[in-house]
């Protein structure tokens, strides 16, 4: 189980571990797509401004693998934009094309530029990381616990919530409810959001007085918003859900009490009991012994 003091180390970790994943995946992309763009910008008739993309991406992809500091993912975001703004071009300009070639680039690149502002984003999101840097060990840990989650089955484990979330491309949301915090995994278990409880609240029906407290989708499923510390999901739960986060909100669990064992099976109250860091009685046990020697 990670206790109200764990949070903030666990959620650095896991910022750790998701800007240490992207910056691998985007460096090894950069540096293949951009020797392959050297390479076709090469080949007669040669393309100066294909050799430009392809330096820039070799450059960003290079850097990402190499220095590994959060301002890649803006490098990242913005070399990303470089290659949509030239696939764009490439589509007004390329009438003389087969048909149909013009608009596949034009599409391309429209969803690139989407993808390098998303970037920016998460730049805006963990340019400044919060706590002390996180250690493999900790990092293995959340990796742990966002696998647990993902395989846990919503519809047996009375402590997970899923929340369907809209937009262009809709997603799911996990959500761990436990007696310190709440662990959200979204994006494949990929980006994660410890926080305690206090700080999670789920709105029906939205946000504003104008909002409809009784807002359902057609399937039945109570619309509304989801926050967790700064972040804000917009998204369905079905009813019995939401009465599991009501329920969770509402009840005063020690963490001495046996939580998870009544709502949840063996497997995540095992993940849920396996130590994180140390607790302050024993980090405050382990400072006085090392001052006494």
């Amino acid at each position: 189980m990670f206790r109200g003091d764990e949070i903030r180390a666990l959620q650095r970790a896991a910022d750790d571990q998701f800007v240490g994943r992207t910056l691998k995946i985007s460096g090894v992309a950069g540096l293949g797509f951009g020797a392959l763009a050297l390479w076709a910008g090469v080949v007669p008739p040669a393309e100066s401004a294909l050799l430009v993309v392809g330096a820039v991406l070799a450059a960003v992809g290079l850097w990402n693998l190499t220095v590994r500091g959060r301002i890649g993912l803006l490098l990242a975001a913005l070399a990303l934009m470089v290659v949509g703004l030239y696939n764009l071009a490439g589509g007004l300009t390329g009438a003389e094309d087969a048909a149909g070639a013009p608009l596949m680039w034009l599409v391309v690149g429209s969803l690139q530029i989407a993808w390098g502002v998303r970037g920016i984003r998460w730049w805006r999101r963990f340019r400044d990381p919060r706590g002390a840097p996180s250690t493999p060990e900790l990092r293995a840990r959340v990796v742990e616990l966002a696998k647990v989650l993902r395989a846990a089955n919503p519809a047996t484990e009375a402590c997970v919530v899923v929340l369907r979330v809209s937009g262009l491309i809709p997603r799911t949301l996990r959500m761990w409810l436990t007696p310190s915090g709440v662990l959200c995994c979204s994006r494949a278990g990929e980006d994660l959001m410890f926080a305690e409880r206090d700080r999670v609240s789920f709105e029906v029906g939205g946000a504003g007085a104008g909002a409809r407290r009784d807002a359902r989708s057609r399937s039945g499923e109570l619309l509304g918003t989801l926050r967790a510390e700064s972040r804000i999901w917009v998204g369905a739960l079905t009813v019995e859900h939401a009465e599991r986060l009501r329920h969770w909100q509402a009840r005063d669990v020690s963490p001495a009490a046996t939580w998870p064992s009544s709502d949840c099976s063996s497997g995540c109250a095992r993940a849920l009991r396996s130590p994180t860091l140390p607790s302050p009685e024993a980090r405050n046990s382990r400072t006085g012994r090392a001052a006494l020697s």
